[in-house]
């Protein structure tokens, strides 16, 4: 019976390794793909449509959203590449593989309201973050020339192309990429994650055991991560010689796990060095 138990706590202690790893991937991919190979190819293709003045540079070799879209006006080079107006360009990327599963999404796309808002709900930080006085005359300006323009036209347009356009593979991919991303996945993920913990508690009958086999768990689901971030960046960099793979967000998380599991694990044998102790008197 107690074979059965030790058996049934390494499964579940494997599960475990395996749906933090993907909890965190989950939560980390879209920050990674902002520097990596769709989001950078799909909103090139949609500012390369939107910025055709001859002021404008649009970097085809880009590897970050930041050196993507350049001007010869130093303040509107600060305003772009603020984190408030990259994030902005991040939701409509995500809107465009949103699409894939919900093409009706298109139609609800009003990019010429949402920069405006965006920008003046955001006013403060861009200005602090950029050092550049954002005026009404300036984004009353901003607003008619993107109307003139027909900029929400465009944009559709691009969205519409840019979905109508990918091969069947790439189309499960991303199908794929947007049920991983969801809430509902990862709620999914930390609630059998949670009651895999509750299970191997009662099993094991021990506080310190459990407390090690967290430590443990952690541990190497943070050596885990570091590896695919890794692996991701050599095959994505090397073997398909694709843009730039961000793997910054994942090496933070992988260091993470791995120092807390480390001294979680160190404190399980404390605490269960001070319990043999007492047991021992």
């Amino acid at each position: 019976m107690k074979t059965f138990k030790k058996i049934i706590v390494v499964i579940l202690t494997i599960i475990n390794i395996n749906l933090l790893t993907a909890t965190v991937l989950s939560y980390n991919f879209k920050e990674v793909f902002v520097n990596g190979i769709i989001k950078a190819t799909m909103k090139s293709s949609i500012t390369s449509t939107l910025f055709k003045a001859p002021n404008v540079n649009i970097n085809k070799n880009a590897t970050s959203t930041r050196d993507l879209v350049t001007t010869d006006d130093a303040q509107i080079n600060k305003i772009i590449e603020s984190d408030e107006v990259q994030n902005l360009a991040t939701d409509y990327v995500d809107k465009t593989l949103s699409s894939i599963d919900d093409p009706d999404e298109i139609n609800n796309i009003d990019f010429e309201g949402d920069a405006i808002n965006y920008i003046k709900d955001n006013k403060d930080e861009i200005e602090k973050s950029t050092g550049v006085t954002i005026t009404d005359d300036m984004l009353d300006k901003v607003a008619e020339k993107m109307k003139e323009n027909n900029v929400n036209g465009l944009v559709r347009n691009k969205v519409k192309e840019a979905s109508n356009n990918i091969t069947p593979e790439q189309r499960k991919l991303i199908k794929w990429y947007n049920k991983f991303v969801s809430q509902k996945t990862r709620n999914i993920f930390i609630t059998i994650i949670i009651v895999s913990l509750i299970l191997i508690l009662l099993l094991q009958k021990s506080f310190t055991k459990w407390i090690k086999n967290i430590g443990i768990t952690s541990l190497i689901s943070g050596i885990e991560i570091v590896a695919v971030a890794f692996i991701s960046s050599y095959v994505i960099e090397n073997v398909l010689s694709a843009v730039s793979f961000n793997t910054k967000p994942l090496l933070k998380y992988g260091g993470i796990f791995s120092i807390s599991g480390l001294i979680i694990l160190i404190i399980g044998c404390i605490l269960g060095a001070i319990t043999k102790k007492k047991t021992v008197k």
